[in-house]
């Protein structure tokens, strides 16, 4: 079989479904192409900032069984902790399963045709279109954006970024498990420093006295996470006055693709979008903001490249991705590196200065809050040798 359709995307996590929606919502005739089957797990803290529940728009009023979040914990790893009390709103966490079947859900709803089970074979380009091929059918298309995550099939098959591990990529690993009610207050998220360079813990609230909790840092930390998660989960539920479980746990893992670094984001007809994208905060983890605003970008540009043949999508889209992502993420990997193991000197600086824990928060409003981070809040001269570099 052979379907024609104005775009094809793949990959139907946020920022494949946000594309297909926006350009299913423009007119265009859209196949939305899935590896796997829905709904389906997906290994991530599920935290959708406030930042990302605006791009949402009036679906973050319709969001299923969310938890409002307006506080932020971050712990040190002798467990001391300092807090900041947000008077809006942070985020909301929620189940990525959820989320994602949400997503497609709308997708389908605006005439969106489609397919889950659907692994990418091969992918063929001329100069006018871009043919997917799948288990025998045939998907062409003008263009194409993959959104089909760090490990993205369509990067490798194009050439564009091998598969494979390198220093640009990190690495998390986390579950979602039933707690004693009042285990962690339903409206704070908890972030822990850990002994990894980029590492950051966490334990978020979900709906039901169920928790997410987990641990991701550099990929250089790679073989260290799982058995290191057993440490950490001890050390959380024993903070709080419970016994851990008993029993050793297995969390689910996942490469997740540091932001910061240059990386090709398209190549003639096909845009990159979402971890495909390369683009999630080194420093804070966070990756569904990136995943929706480089969905929504894709599209736009794709958008134009339909109504003027003589356009071309992919400097349209780098420049608009430029324009949002690179001076910030830059920051951000430099102070994943600057920060190296959090150690008990750079919790000091959180602790001493509120404006930094208020910073950390911010990071969940504003799409620049890096560029507002002054270097005289974070590095104090009297500081250099004896705080920031004590692991």
């Amino acid at each position: 079989m052979n379907n024609r359709y104005d775009v094809i995307v793949v990959g139907a996590g946020p920022a494949g479904s946000h594309a297909a929606c926006m350009l299913a919502d423009s007119g265009a005739r859209v196949a939305l192409l899935e590896k796997s089957s829905f709904p389906r797990e997906k290994t991530c803290g599920g935290l959708l900032s406030e930042k990302s529940l605006r791009l949402l728009g009036e679906w973050r009023d319709e969001l299923p069984s969310s938890q409002a979040i307006h506080c932020l914990k971050l712990y040190s790893r002798d467990m001391e902790f300092v807090e900041f009390n947000s008077p809006v709103r942070l985020g909301k966490t929620i189940l990525r399963e959820r989320f994602d079947q949400f997503l497609v859900d709308k997708c389908i709803s605006k005439g969106v045709n489609f397919h889950d089970s659907t692994p990418i074979v091969d992918i063929i380009q001329d100069n006018s279109n871009v043919t997917v091929i799948s288990k025998g059918t045939r998907f062409t298309a003008p263009f194409l954006i993959a959104a089909d995550g760090a490990l993205s099939r369509t990067s490798s098959l194009l050439g564009i970024r091998p598969i494979g591990f390198n220093f640009k990529m990190g690495f998390a690993c986390s579950l979602i498990m039933q707690t004693a009610p009042g285990f962690i207050d339903d409206s704070t998220v908890e972030l822990f420093f850990i002994p990894f360079i980029g590492g950051f813990g966490w334990c978020f609230p979900l709906p039901g006295d169920f928790i997410n909790i987990g641990v991701g840092a550099s990929c250089f930390a790679l073989k260290h996470l799982y058995p290191y998660f057993q440490t950490f989960i001890s050390r959380v539920f024993e903070d709080k006055g419970v016994l851990p479980p008993k029993n050793q746990i297995r969390p689910r893992g996942a490469f997740i693709p540091a932001g910061g670094f240059r990386r090709a984001i398209g190549i003639n007809r096909v845009l990159l979008a979402g971890d495909a994208a390369g683009g999630v905060d080194a420093f804070s983890g966070e990756g569904i903001y990136h995943a929706l605003l480089s969905g929504e970008q894709a599209a736009s540009a794709v958008y134009e490249g339909l109504c003027k043949p003589s356009l071309k999508p992919v400097e349209l889209y780098t420049s608009l991705y430029d324009q949002a992502f690179s001076r910030e993420r830059r920051r951000s990997l430099a102070l994943a590196i600057l920060s190296l193991h959090k150690g008990q000197g750079f919790f000091r600086l959180f602790k001493e200065n509120p404006k930094l824990i208020e910073w950390l928060g911010n990071i969940m409003l504003s799409q620049y809050a890096y560029s507002k981070l002054r270097l005289k809040d974070l590095f104090h001269r009297q500081r250099l040798t004896g705080g920031i570099w004590n692991s």
